[in-house]
């Protein structure tokens, strides 16, 4: 539209709830031209999008008011739309709640005003308020109930009304910002308006919508307004849809004679939401959370609801209101002819929206505005699909693959919120082109991970749609792409990925079995693989990703498998060799296949509902469980870091998977939250790939991550470490541009140091700030959650308080190493398999003389696991059988003795800290000692490590003396602090090593230390853009920057690759290091190498030695898996 000039009947600016109703109003009308001018990418995308979401009643607006006269009407007319629109609104109705005796009188003051306004409501005294809804405060007085408030959608509103509009021909113009209005000669077309992009429209009204921007608008029109716009921001927090504490109806304070006050809300879409604050701020576009706000917001509404927890935060989020000093709406005329201001929409705006809109038209027929009424106006609009809110047999229609969108409907994108490929496509038919656009009209990234799993996906499915390529999308328009905009290779995948193959409609999927395991992590292919063992004729893996492996695919570092596989592998090799053994042993692996609704009707009735991609919904019957469904990442929310919202503020596995997978670099200066071992090995990914990685900054006084991890991601590559830091704000409104860091104070507050604080530019931001097991099925199901793991409450053979259920790796609670993840899920497997196998006369019947101990966690200890012990009544006398017992400690201990004291059982330790798991290996017959009706402690002592001596034990390189090295091992995960003692003739002492490697570490780290590195390599025709590769033996630790630059420069992969191949030999001129292919990458179906042999790379780099090589048979194990395919959220 640059430069261009035309005309219009009506301009509206700004495309609000107000300026989209106004549009949808407008459009009723015969040959009315009407273009509404919006500055951002998408309608909604101000206070609008950011505000309560509630329909209000008006019982506290009198009609002296335009707002207590336009309420009414617009409850009444947002009511009836909805039947048009298909905007999301439930009627729950409201409660206006007396704090404190005073507050009664103001109760009835408003039941007066709702009676001259014909609206219903009701008193209810202390006890019918509490037997209403008994999660709100015994101390609360009366309350005051109307039916006629509701909760809605209030961005799918702005959609809807400007969707209803465009059908009936207006127009919208987007990221159009009007920066000036100039007075024409011209009678019929009197006003100009001039956009930031060089556009002139000439038209005859202008309605100023603008919000906190109307006096500006104003201003530019020349009409001199007299008012002021009071930007007031109001600071809002989204609450876990599965909380209990929350009221049925809409809780209100008895309001001020500023806002309505701090609320307790019950979303449309099943969460939970608490505020505004109001405070007024100078910037209209400050849309910063404060941590000021959010003590405010949860104080306030902790005097309603008392068990509201800051804990359950999933978004957090602000909107700066349009208030004007009279408080009233203005709207109407002006002294400019054709331009009406419609200012100081604050609440109830948005209930008043189509209401305002009848009474704007009304105003333009004063005005001079002549049109009749358009005969062939169409109200309604098609329905986004919202396969979320659908019961199962209406989602098992729209999945029906032989319908002809039915495939698209089978995938699901978004977990968090049950959100399909199908609504993705709907909403892109809608016009969302940014990842806002598809998350606001889908809910995709709205839910508990907030976009950790799904926005990688929404990424791709944008990417084919538009045309545009991954790191030109953005989050919000213009300035927020997601991605740094540089290839980590010189070679570019320009090509969007493929859609997700499905399965063969020949696929049989059988509807009864023995076990069922949902995930197909590494708990669940071990379970898989134990089920099988133990003798259960069919074992159905439900794995809802394309590729299985679980969150191991992503994670191309070595550090898994030296207990299992005694090697070393990287994620993908794991994972790789796990669904090959899964396979080979007769387990039946279901891609993309996720659980929608999981039902325990009986001991051996186990009913799962899951829809798979490419075959619709299916139903199975299972006689056991096992959930393996892993966890998910901390966000930001959960850790209450406040400023703005913009793009470039991830998740860390997010920031994994986006390089390891799709080969797009988050950012090019970076910071890192949190030192748990993602954040510390993103930290040395992403320096290994050209960025700068400013710091790691951890509030705890220790690193959360193994000390291993800490030498080899950060002081090999000179990153530093922060301990006892933190952000406190993040700054940027599109993309990140700073955050502000400071010290903090000890815990368990940790309040941090202002006087010491500094800001750091950077464009990216990662968060490793701990996991959280998924357990949505696990309280679907109805199993009992152990409120210190999140996970739930198991026996020693990992079965849950619901017979044939059992649970294992971190669903059941967060390891800290994926060989103990396998562990758990073997016996998790097999325990399911017999189970299964038991005959009806004695499934879930204790053998007599079975005994169960219960195990608790006593002093300095968190937590224990399992909870109960069960000890057979067959125990020899002398029988070795041992049961694992796993803890964390509550606070560092040097020299710990954790204790069993009821059975004299201990083990020491050199030192035990928080952050890493302890597994006790305790035998069943010191158990079988203790009575059944005993709970037995177990316990932890030992010397408490002050904050300063527990940041030295992670400082990896220290000079004890002049005599001594210090170094932590590599050579496994134990790390074990090694003192060498150099010797002037070559015999250089070690201690401090369990085994013959720590000798072997120390000494190769006096002379030359030594590394290895994976890395990722572009390739062609694969199911996904990135291969993953390492080097097959370390290298000198000062080449590895090189070795990444030689790497990131190969080029000509060719799918198919197989596990094991050799891409480089000799490389870097060192005879026996190789770089090699650490995943199995078939050749997409059709492409020229469908059915050749894996190919091998050449290399950009000059040094002669990398050259190409014949590749290496294939390890056996790992043949190209079946259902290879992208790995998607």
């Amino acid at each position: 539209m640059s430069g261009s000039v035309s005309t219009c009947d009506v301009a509206i600016v700004g495309g609000g709830v107000v300026g989209c109703a106004l549009a949808r109003e407008l459009s009723r009308l015969a040959s009315l031209h009407i273009i509404v001018f919006e500055k951002t990418d998408m309608v909604g995308s101000g206070a609008s999008k950011a505000n309560s979401g509630i329909l209000h009643a008006g019982t506290d607006t009198p009609l002296t008011t335009l707002k207590g006269r336009l309420t009414s009407r617009g409850n009444e007319l947002i009511r009836e739309a909805a039947k048009h629109l298909h905007f999301g609104l439930k009627m729950i109705g409201a409660l206006v709640v007396a704090r404190l005796p005073p507050e009664v009188e103001e109760l009835h003051k408003e039941m007066a005003n709702s009676a001259e306004k014909g609206i219903p409501v009701e008193f209810w005294d202390h006890d019918k308020l509490l037997l209403e809804e008994p999660n709100l405060s015994p101390a609360l007085v009366a309350g005051m109930f109307t039916p006629l408030c509701g909760v809605l959608n209030p961005y799918e509103l702005c959609f809807a009304l400007m969707l209803c509009a465009m059908q009936n021909g207006a127009e919208l113009r987007t990221n159009s910002t009007v920066v000036g209005i100039n007075h024409t000669d011209n009678a019929n077309y009197p006003l100009q308006l001039v956009t930031s992009d060089g556009e002139q429209v000439m038209t005859r009204f202008i309605l100023n919508c603008a919000g906190v921007h109307t006096d500006t608008i104003a201003k530019l029109a020349g009409t001199d307004p007299d008012f002021v716009i009071v930007p007031r921001k109001g600071e809002e927090y989204l609450l876990d849809r599965n909380v209990t504490y929350g009221p049925k109806r809409v809780i209100y304070p008895v309001p001020s004679k500023v806002s309505k006050g701090i609320l307790c809300i019950p979303t449309v879409d099943g969460t939970l939401m608490v505020g505004p604050t109001a405070d007024v701020v100078e910037d209209p576009e400050d849309t910063c959370t404060t941590a000021d706000g959010c003590k405010r917001v949860f104080d306030f509404v902790r005097t309603m609801c008392p068990k509201i927890s800051e804990r359950d935060i999933i978004a957090s989020f602000a909107g700066v209101r349009a208030a004007v000093s009279c408080g009233d709406f203005i709207i109407g005329p002006t002294k400019v002819k054709g331009f009406i201001n419609v200012a100081g929409i604050q609440s109830p705006g948005l209930t008043c929206a189509m209401s305002i809109a009848e009474y704007v038209k009304g105003i333009l027929v004063t005005e001079g505005l002549h049109a009749e009424p358009r005969l062939d106006w169409q109200e309604d609009i098609s329905p986004m699909p919202k396969f979320y809110s659908l019961p199962l047999e209406e989602q098992a229609r729209l999945a029906d693959v032989s319908t002809p969108k039915g495939a698209l409907f089978s995938k699901v994108v978004c977990r968090c919120e049950v959100v399909t490929e199908g609504d993705v496509h709907a909403a892109i038919d809608q016009g969302a082109k940014t990842v806002d656009g598809v998350k606001f009209r889908t809910r995709a990234g709205c839910g508990r991970c907030q976009g950790g799993f799904c926005t990688s996906r929404i990424l791709e499915i944008l990417s084919q749609r538009t045309g545009i390529q991954i790191e030109e999308l953005t989050k919000c328009g213009p300035g927020s792409t997601l991605v740094n905009g540089e290839h980590i290779a010189v070679l570019t995948v320009d090509r969007p990925f493929p859609l997700q193959p499905p399965l063969s409609a020949s696929t049989v999927i059988p509807t009864n079995v023995d076990v069922v395991v949902i995930g197909a992590g590494p708990a669940g292919l071990a379970a898989a693989s134990g089920a099988r063992d133990a003798g259960a004729s069919h074992v159905l893996v439900f794995d809802r990703e394309a590729s299985s492996g679980g969150i191991l695919n992503q994670c191309i570092h070595s550090g898994f498998g030296l207990h299992h596989f005694k090697e070393e592998l990287t994620g993908p090799e794991y994972a790789e060799r796990w669904v090959a053994t899964a396979r080979a042993k007769g387990a039946q692996i279901i891609p993309s296949a996720f659980v929608l609704k999981a039902q325990n009707l009986g001991k051996k009735e186990k009913v799962i509902n899951a829809l798979v991609g490419g075959l619709g919904v299916v139903q199975v019957t299972a006689k056991s469980i096992v959930l393996a469904m892993g966890a998910r990442e901390r966000t930001r929310p959960q850790v209450r870091i406040p400023g703005t919202r913009p793009a470039g503020v991830y998740p860390a596995g997010l920031a994994q998977k986006l390089m390891n997978i799709y080969g797009k670099l988050p950012g090019k200066r970076c910071v890192i939250l949190g030192s748990g071992d993602i954040g510390l090995i993103m930290a040395r990914r992403m320096k290994l790939s050209g960025a700068d990685v400013v710091g790691v900054f951890e509030v705890l006084p220790t690193c959360s991550g193994l000390n291993r991890n800490v030498v080899q991601c950060l002081f090999d590559y000179k990153i530093p470490l922060h301990l006892s830091h933190t952000v406190v704000k993040i700054y940027g409104k599109k993309r990140i541009e700073r955050v502000t860091v400071a010290p903090v104070g000890p815990g368990p507050n940790f309040v941090p140091d202002m006087s010491k604080a500094w800001d750091i530019d950077c464009d990216s931001l990662l968060f490793s700030v701990g996991l959280i097991p998924e357990n949505e099925l696990t309280l679907q199901l109805g199993a009992s959650i152990n409120p210190s793991t999140s996970g739930a409450i198991v026996d020693s053979n990992l079965q849950t308080t619901l017979p044939g259920v059992f649970s294992c790796g971190n669903v059941l609670h967060i390891h800290d190493l994926v060989d103990n993840v396998s562990e758990e899920g073997k016996l998790a497997g097999r325990n399911a398999a017999l189970y299964a196998a038991a005959t009806e006369s004695n499934e879930g019947t204790p053998t007599p003389g079975t005994k169960t101990v219960s195990l608790v966690a006593g002093d300095n200890v968190r937590y224990v696991l399992p909870q109960t012990v069960t000890i057979p009544a067959d125990l020899p006398a002398d029988s070795k059988l041992t049961v694992n017992v796993s803890l964390r400690v509550k606070q560092a201990l040097s020299g710990p003795c954790i204790q069993i004291p009821e059975i004299a059982f201990q083990e020491r330790h050199q030192i035990a800290i928080p952050s890493e798991m302890v597994i006790l290996k305790v035998p069943l017959v010191k158990l079988s000692a203790v009575s059944s009706t005993s709970a037995i402690s177990v316990v932890a002592s030992g010397t408490p490590i002050t904050s300063e001596q527990l940041a030295n034990t992670v400082n990896p390189v220290k000079a004890l003396d002049d005599a001594h090295k210090y170094y932590i091992c590599l050579r496994c995960p134990n790390g074990c602090p090694l003192v060498l003692t150099p010797s002037a003739d070559g015999n250089h002492k070690v201690t401090g090593n369990k085994c013959k490697r720590g000798i072997e570490y120390a000494l190769s780290e006096y002379t030359a230390p030594m590394r290895t590195i994976s890395m990722t390599i572009p390739i062609a025709n694969a199911e996904i853009a990135k291969l993953p590769c390492k080097l097959s033996a370390a290298i000198p630790r000062d080449r590895l920057l090189e070795a990444a630059a030689v790497i990131q420069n190969l080029h000509d992969i060719q799918a198919p690759v197989h596990m094991g191949d050799v891409l480089i030999a000799d490389f870097l001129g060192l005879p026996g290091v190789s770089v090699v292919a650490t995943r199995s990458l078939a050749a997409l179906e059709g492409s020229p190498n469908t059915s050749t042999d894996a190919t091998t790379a050449s290399a950009t780099s000059t040094t002669p030695s990398c050259t190409t090589t014949a590749s290496i048979p294939p390890n056996p194990s790992a043949e190209l898996p079946a259902n290879s395919s992208h790995s998607s959220s």
